[in-house]
């Protein structure tokens, strides 16, 4: 998995006690709810900048009864901390049962069309997901994507329209060696004419340890995520939630920032979601990153 695919699917281990950056906020198996099951799905077209060394296309998947493995701490105006933990969907709960990571299905053809290239992307078995990537631009910012499902005996056929968001080209910070507590973040960007939202990531690894010149990541994720119109240009990520951020661990936190324009379906008993996502840039035309120790 790459360091972008875990602000996707991200996650924490059954325990009677469990903390996120030093805050306890469940204690003993009475305070633990187990959240619903859902037949779900996600399915992602997202662009990335010219210099950039990944590839853009569509990324999909469809699960039978999963369980949500993340949950928000706290919020503070449009930001909010969250933590997430896969272990959560392996071992067992206080009750002795199990959540499951459900199921994954074959639900026909992803297609995407309207842009600057029209893809299919067919079920891959061994991993239980859908891409297609292409080394090129997939849309223009404005442009009105079709993202469809062509759907089986399991999941009806469905197919939304979402707008090209435009590219954000960041200014600031274009680095960041070090997060002192109590310190927030501040974004700026540019971007060309369109419509979008920006999503801004510190994603923190709680559980990375160093194991002789290898770094485990270990499977939990904290992340504080904000968002604000692409027309903006500016947000502030708070220090309240960038304090709660676990400090000194083996692996830097990262920040990311991306534009999107999203849908959601209910059908049928399934809750699926769509996104048109454009990553952004530094002003050198690369994807835009900055690592950073939490003091």
């Amino acid at each position: 998995m790459t360091r972008l695919a875990f602000l996707i699917l991200a996650g924490f281990a059954a325990l009677s006690t469990l903390a996120c950056g030093g805050d306890v906020f469940v204690e003993g198996c009475d305070d633990i709810e187990q959240p619903p099951a859902r037949d779900s799905g996600w399915f992602q077209v997202s662009q990335v900048p010219p210099g950039a060394q990944v590839q853009s296309g569509i990324w999909g998947y469809f699960n039978l009864r999963e369980f949500e493995h993340c949950v928000v701490l706290e919020r503070e105006g449009s930001c909010r901390l969250e933590y997430c933990n896969p272990r959560w969907l392996e071992e067992e709960r206080c009750n002795g049962e199990r959540w499951s990571a459900g199921e994954s299905v074959d639900v026909g053809e992803l297609t995407l069309t309207g842009g600057l290239a029209d893809l299919t992307a067919t079920y891959d078995a061994p991993t239980g997901q859908y891409s297609a990537l292409v080394s090129a631009p997939v849309f223009e910012p404005g442009d009105l994507l079709r993202l469809g499902v062509s759907g089986n005996a399991r999941v009806p056929a469905v197919s939304v329209m979402l707008e090209g968001p435009p590219m954000a080209v960041i200014s600031e910070p274009l680095e960041l060696h070090e997060l002192e507590r109590g310190d927030p973040i501040k974004l700026n960007w540019s971007s060309g004419p369109g419509s979008g939202t920006v999503f801004a990531y510190v994603v923190n690894r709680p559980e990375s340890r160093q194991h002789d010149n290898v770094i485990d990541s270990g499977s939990a994720t904290e992340s504080v995520i904000c968002e604000a119109d692409v027309s903006a240009g500016s947000l502030v990520m708070p220090a309240n939630l960038l304090a709660r951020l676990t400090p000194d661990t083996a692996m830097r936190a990262l920040l990311i920032v991306d534009v999107a324009n999203g849908d959601t379906v209910t059908i049928e008993g399934w809750h699926l979601g769509f996104s048109a996502r454009s990553w952004a840039a530094d002003p050198e035309g690369g994807r835009y990153s900055v690592e950073f120790t939490v003091r």
